[in-house]
C-alpha cells in the first residue's frame, strides 16, 4: 500500500518552473508591442526555463523537459523581440518630441512678428484688407 501511493505521488509530480517559464515566455510574445514589460517577462521566463529544464533530469520520466526548452525558447524571443520594439518606442518618442519643439518655435517666432502687424503700418504703405477690392 505504501509502494502504491509513492508511484501515484511520483507520477503526479509537475515540473512548476518549468511550466511558469513557458507561460512567462509565451505571454512576453503576446505583450511584445508593449515597451519594457515583454523584457521583464521573457527575462523571468527564460531564467525558470533552464532551471526548469536542470530540474527536469530529477523528476521521472524527465517530466517537465519539453515545457523547459519551451520556456527558453519563448522567453528568449520574447526578450529579443520586447527590445527591439523599446528601442522603436524610445526612438518614436523622441522623434514626436523633436517635432513638437520645432513647432513649438515656429509657432513662438510666428507668432511674435505677427503681434502687432494688425495694427501698425510698416514702411508708410497702407495695410490692405479684403474690403479695398469692393467699391462701396
Amino acid at each position: 500500500m505504501d509502494n502504491e501511493n509513492n508511484n501515484n505521488q511520483s507520477q503526479n509530480v509537475n515540473n512548476t518552473m518549468a511550466i511558469v517559464g513557458m507561460i512567462l515566455g509565451i505571454v512576453s510574445i503576446v505583450f511584445c508591442w508593449l515597451p519594457f514589460l515583454p523584457i521583464i517577462l521573457g527575462v523571468v521566463g527564460l531564467i525558470l526555463g533552464i532551471k526548469g529544464l536542470n530540474a527536469s533530469n530529477t523528476l521521472p520520466q524527465n517530466k517537465g523537459k519539453g515545457m523547459g526548452i519551451a520556456g527558453i525558447v519563448c522567453g528568449a524571443i520574447g526578450t529579443l523581440i520586447g527590445v527591439i520594439y523599446t528601442i522603436v518606442w524610445i526612438v518614436a518618442i523622441v522623434a514626436v518630441k523633436d517635432a513638437y519643439d520645432d513647432a513649438k518655435k515656429e509657432y513662438n517666432s510666428y507668432k511674435k512678428i505677427t503681434k502687432y502687424s494688425y495694427f501698425s503700418v510698416q514702411d508708410d504703405t497702407a495695410v490692405k484688407t479684403i474690403l479695398d477690392n469692393y467699391n462701396f
